[in-house]
């Protein structure tokens, strides 16, 4: 998303059977907007970081928990949101953004 050739392809697609079978979807190829790429690249990684997120605490509940129980776990790994800009640093490698292969495996 940092360079200035980036690409942007976006649509109206829901991935679903109907969606590629039996309508009129739109696609839009975006080149050589940067702005928009950085865009598309936060929100991907906002999504990203909330099912991540989810998928954690879902992870530390077990089956049976109570309501305080299920509260004690989420106090213990509140610590785990940062709201400072350091949350950022494991997209980064010594000079770029890593590559998506690296940031998959995280």
């Amino acid at each position: 998303p940092f360079e200035k050739d980036s690409v942007v392809v976006t649509c109206s697609h829901n991935l679903g059977y109907k969606a590629s079978y039996c309508n009129d979807e739109n696609m839009m190829i975006i080149q050589g907007a940067p702005a928009i790429s950085m865009a598309y690249a936060a929100h991907v990684l906002d999504v990203v970081n909330h099912f991540k997120w989810r998928y954690h605490l879902q992870s530390k509940m077990e089956k049976g928990m109570n309501e305080a129980q299920k509260r004690a776990v989420l106090e213990k790994e509140w610590h785990a949101l940062d709201i400072t800009d350091q949350w950022m640093d494991h997209y980064f490698g010594k000079d770029q953004f890593i590559d998506e292969y690296r940031l998959f495996l995280r």
